[in-house]
């Protein structure tokens, strides 16, 4: 018979870890990366606050060696495991998502649409198009999207990060916000805003505090500047090329 956990010591292991977390948040900003199994290894963790904190830091890392961990809590319908293998992007990481396309809820089926069509773009728009009341057959977007996995996953280069459809490119993005700050929506800013914040993970550039519809020529000048120290289809943290 086994004895029931102590909640002080439980709540201490899962402050410790948390804490472990950002230490290790903290050196791959400076380019240490020694700390990623062990992050990964706080995947499985069954405090939910460790399994969601170390899926967000390898989610904004994008390290590929992630990816085993993140596809069998996919397999266990984590929305956040899912987020982090469209992030990652990488064709390894692509018959984990398309198997979450099967997930009896819905709202884990949409995300693994979501982040299908954030890696790969009008590759697959055309497939992705059940939703909520239906749209297609039982198990045929899966059916479909498996298909033409195993046609053409072979023509994605397997050591590049793709965005879109396209090996990443941050230059993208900055076209990209400044195209969204002339149509000066709010949503649209707040759009701008979180893809700054996530230029920041990737360069380590961290703009000034300006208003919203600013930040698309910071990082104009930035990208000017800079853009010689990042190779297309590469993954970086901090500016730190990672795997």
């Amino acid at each position: 018979m086994s004895m029931p956990e102590d909640p002080v010591a439980v709540a201490e292991a899962r402050d410790a870890a948390l804490a472990r977390i950002d230490e290790i948040e903290e050196a791959m900003k400076r380019g240490d990366f020694s700390g990623m199994d062990e992050l990964i290894a706080y995947v499985p963790s069954k405090e939910w606050e460790v399994n969601e904190s170390a899926l967000i830091l390898l989610l904004r890392v994008g390290s590929r060696r992630a990816i085993p961990a993140a596809a069998e809590e996919a397999a266990h319908g984590s929305k956040q495991a899912i987020h982090a293998l469209g992030e990652i992007g990488v064709a390894a990481g692509m018959p984990a998502l398309i198997a979450a396309l099967l997930d009896e809820e819905y709202e884990v089926r949409e995300t693994a649409r979501l982040e299908l069509s954030r890696a790969l773009g009008p590759l697959v728009h055309d497939m992705l198009d059940c939703d909520e009341f239906g749209g297609c057959a039982e198990g045929e977007e899966h059916a479909t999207l498996s298909a033409w996995w195993s046609a053409h996953g072979h023509e994605l280069d397997p050591e590049l990060v793709f965005y879109n459809g396209k090996p990443i490119d941050v230059g993208a993005d900055v076209v990209q916000m400044e195209e969204w700050t002339r149509l000066n929506g709010e949503q649209v800013l707040a759009a701008v805003e979180a893809v700054s914040e996530k230029l920041t993970d990737f360069t380590g550039y961290e703009p000034p505090k300006v208003p919203r519809n600013e930040i698309a020529a910071l990082w104009r000048a930035y990208w000017q500047q800079h853009a010689g120290r990042f190779e297309p289809g590469r993954r970086y943290f901090y500016g730190h090329r990672i795997d």
